[in-house]
């Protein structure tokens, strides 16, 4: 039996009155859909074939729903507890009609405003008496983008598609393609850290004044990996809009980081931006063609091939770590590609790119399992003998077929992929069974512990595109603008923090700053700049 474990994303809804706190069967439960008027009804966009088992479209009613604006960029709701005073009151519980035979009550659990420009609301959630179901709901601007999964492998898909209408989706997950193999990258093998991987900062300092300041107090420490989105005209038609594309994307983002939990990894994704670009798909001649993933990583990694050349920039101003571009290709099964990271380095920043189908994107992990790629994550060992970043770098494959992590091709037989990184150390349990761990321990020989090597790379991963620049006017090395390798300019700090970076710092060491590069400079951009060795602040 195949067993499927996945995130639900619950909407509140707004009473006058009190909280719900609960109802009998045969009490009044708010429904989030309405039926959809035949003379609106959209067409149902073009998605990867044999996926969708079945659909219909729906309406939602957006009165029962807690807007953006009531709830700040940040600010999230914890509905397990009790409200504060003056809090909104939510209905904690509302009937799900998906299809006439398919019906549940969703239980909310949090609410929180994630996004970028704080447009959307991620709402996370369960189904009432359906154990280890979960729920992951973004709402926008009259927009609902969702994933639903049971425990049994049962999917379902909430998604826009313009005029008003919202279509949902029951998926058969084993209908969905592969990835393509990564782009190799291949670096100088590292010295095998495993003995270090306890002290998961492995990041170093540079001694500018005689006191070696502790980079800890400053750098990045890899809990968080700045993403950029960015997407095609066709998946922003195939989404409804703009507001659909930018549900989506929070939505797969909110998925990303709820796997990273169930994993024990310590990073999390945050999403500083998303855009549009003028990019279009090339025609796959037929189902098996990577022609358009080819073509697309081609044009996204590029600086000077007059594709899109302009996410360079986008990426610089907003200080992504990590650059994804959503395509649309209906015609072949394939899901996503990407570069890979083969071995540790910051000089990988430059080939930190990977393409996605919007289809696979969320609900098949492919948008987390492509980025694992550019982190140095590689597919199960019965698919790929390659090390990555290092040799148990791999997703897994359970032996007796029930499941597969997050970088894991499909089973023999076919099993569902679950929103797990590969770790021994973690079982895969679907109520009162167990189905064993999700990884093998990182010391054998067919090892698999994705979660260790994310734990690893984490820090360098997160200062691909740092938010803090570091500069001492003594340094001669290789400049990166990190503490163990500053500008040695003030030029050159303040021209590479982000123009929209979050918390943008410049970290300036103690010394003579004299010579081209140190001439008076007018700061056009927000950043705070810092007295590196003290920490104090020498302007904001």
């Amino acid at each position: 039996m195949k067993k499927f474990i996945c995130q639900l994303l619950a909407i509140p809804l707004l009473l006058s009155a009190t909280a719900w706190s609960g109802f009998a069967a045969e009490e009044y439960a708010p429904q989030l859909f309405t039926e959809a008027a035949a003379t609106h009804q959209a067409e149902n966009a073009q998605v990867k074939a044999g996926v969708e088992k079945r659909m219909r479209y729906t309406g939602i009613d957006f009165s029962l729903l807690l807007a953006p604006g009531q709830l700040k960029k940040g600010q999230a709701i914890d509905f397990t507890l009790a409200p504060k005073k003056g809090q909104s009151q939510q209905v904690t519980k509302f009937e799900l009609k998906l299809f006439d035979d398919v019906k549940y009550i969703l239980v909310l659990e949090r609410a929180a405003n994630e996004s970028p420009d704080g447009t959307t609301i991620t709402w996370y959630g369960s189904l009432e008496g359906e154990i280890d179901s979960k729920v992951i709901l973004v709402s926008s601007d009259g927009v609902l983008s969702g994933n639903i999964t049971l425990a049994d492998g049962q999917s379902f898909q909430i998604r826009y598609r313009g005029n008003g209408i919202h279509v949902i989706r029951e998926i058969d997950q084993s209908k969905y393609g592969a990835e393509l193999e990564p782009v190799e990258q291949k670096k100088p093998d590292p010295a095998d850290p495993n003995e270090a991987m306890d002290a998961l900062d492995t990041s170093t300092s540079y001694d500018t004044n005689g006191d070696d300041p502790d980079s800890s107090q400053y750098d990045e420490t890899g809990s968080t990996i700045d993403v950029m989105v960015v997407y095609t005209p066709a998946t922003r038609i195939a989404n409804g809009g703009t507001t659909g594309t930018n549900t989506l994307i929070d939505l797969a983002v909110a998925e990303t980081n709820t796997g990273y939990g169930n994993s024990s990894v310590v990073q999390r994704v945050n999403l500083v931006h998303r855009q549009e670009v003028t990019y279009t798909e090339s025609t796959a001649p037929n189902s098996n063609s990577t022609i358009v993933f080819d073509d697309a990583l081609d044009a996204l990694e590029g600086t000077s091939d007059g594709e899109i050349d302009n996410v360079h920039t986008l990426r610089n101003d907003y200080s992504a770590d990590i650059v994804s571009l959503f395509v649309h290709d209906p015609v072949t099964g394939w899901c996503g590609k990407s570069n890979i990271m083969d071995t540790e380095s910051h000089t990988f920043e430059n080939q930190a790119f990977n393409v996605v189908d919007w289809d696979c994107a969320t609900g098949y992990y492919s948008f987390a399992h492509e980025m694992g790629h550019n982190m140095g994550s590689r597919h199960d060992r019965a698919h790929d003998s390659s090390d990555g970043v290092f040799s148990y770098s791999h997703g897994y494959q359970d032996p007796e077929g029930d499941f597969r992590t997050i970088m894991a091709y499909d089973c023999p037989g076919g099993c569902d992929r679950v929103n797990h990184w590969s770790n021994v150390n973690i079982d895969y349990v679907v109520g009162a069974t167990n189905y064993g761990p999700t990884g093998v321990i990182y010391t054998a020989t067919n090892s698999a512990a994705n979660w260790r090597s994310l734990n690893y790379t984490r820090d360098t991963v997160a200062n691909w595109r740092p938010r803090w620049i570091y500069v001492s006017s003594t340094f001669a090395g290789t400049e990166w603008g990190l503490s163990a390798n500053p500008f040695n300019t003030i030029s050159e700090g303040v021209n590479h923090i982000g123009q929209f970076a979050t918390d943008p710092r410049l970290y300036v060491a103690p010394g003579t700053y004299t010579g081209a590069g140190n001439e008076p400079i007018t700061i056009s951009k927000p950043m705070t700049i810092y007295n590196w060795g003290t920490g104090s602040i020498i302007i904001q």
